[in-house]
């Protein structure tokens, strides 16, 4: 029916309403495209969110690693330093001696 009434070179009455419709429904279709846009703009959203979340937690988990590392680092420290000094005073008390 369509077909007929879009070949007429002056539709009938019946026929203008059918074509109205017809474009209606032509101008619901344009939205379409604005939903691609949202959907895009909500997964770029979502991905910078991401993105911060994984900056937010390397950040936190570098300064816990960090808070439980210090005491085993000066403890070794210490223990090199207590070490070194030892080293030292037996090669002093050995140049002595000689």
């Amino acid at each position: 029916m369509e077909a007929i009434c879009a070949t007429m070179i002056t539709p009938t009455d019946e026929c203008k309403d059918l074509l109205k419709k017809e474009e209606v429904e032509i101008d619901d279709d344009s939205s379409g495209p604005s939903v691609i846009w949202i959907v895009i703009i909500v997964l770029v959203i979502l991905f910078v969110f991401f993105l911060f979340m994984v900056f937010i937690y390397r950040r936190m988990f570098r300064k816990e690693l960090t808070k439980e590392i210090n005491p085993y680092v000066n403890q070794m420290v210490s223990q090199y330093i207590a070490f070194y000094e030892s080293k030292e005073k037996k090669n002093n008390k050995s140049t002595d001696d000689a």
